[in-house]
């Protein structure tokens, strides 16, 4: 399942609901939650956990409690391993698209993938495979970002009866039409980045509009 949004649209709160519904549904279960790189993930998977879980108040660092920081949806958090376990025994493990080896190996009975379009299809490759633990009631991959050509174009750009795509653009969330209206030229609103329903073909500068 693919999020297709434009810049501020909710793609990472949907992307973190969706781990949240898949861990309910997956007790006891790895789920794998990849960025491209780690640095960013700091700035987008982090900080939306401790937007969204309730009563959370920070990212948990040095000795302090990760339940006192995350909240009652915690139980711990390991920073060497990368890993938050869940209340009901689930954990999330947290992985990065530029370091393949952090996705090697494993199992995982859902996955979630943020911003796609920085990623290379290898590492989309590698994170599809992983997604195979034998137990997991449905073998999800959500993933959440700004519409792109490529291997993303390949997965999703055409009706497939195991794929979905939920589209949205800037505007359709909070976002004030005078934000839009600010944004540097490069935003303007025929930008896919703000309407993802726009796909533009370098090669051939075509902007076509999809459904």
């Amino acid at each position: 399942m693919l999020f297709a949004g434009g810049w501020g649209s909710g793609k990472t709160w949907w992307l973190i609901a969706e781990a949240l519904r898949l861990t309910v549904d997956n007790p006891g279960r790895a789920g794998v939650l990849v960025s491209p790189t780690f640095p960013l993930q700091r700035r987008t998977l982090y900080r939306a956990i401790v937007d969204i879980f309730p009563e959370a108040k920070r990212w948990p660092t040095g000795a302090a409690s990760a339940r006192d920081c995350l909240g009652p949806l915690v139980k711990d958090w390991s920073a060497s391993d990368r890993v938050l376990t869940m209340w009901n025994g689930a954990e999330w493990v947290f992985g990065s698209a530029d370091n393949v080896s952090s996705l090697e190996g494993a199992s995982y009975a859902w996955g979630c993938l943020d911003e796609p379009r920085l990623v290379r299809a290898e590492a989309w490759r590698i994170f599809n495979a992983r997604i195979r633990d034998p137990k997991s009631k449905q073998l999800r991959r959500a993933l959440a970002g700004v519409p792109s050509l490529g291997w993303m174009w390949d997965e999703f750009g055409k009706p497939h009866p195991k794929r979905t795509v939920i589209r949205a653009s800037t505007t359709d969330n909070s976002a004030p039409p005078a934000w839009v209206h600010r944004a540097p030229q490069p935003q303007r609103p025929t930008d896919p980045r703000l309407h993802p329903r726009r796909v533009r073909c370098a090669r051939s500068q075509l902007v076509r509009d999809r459904p």
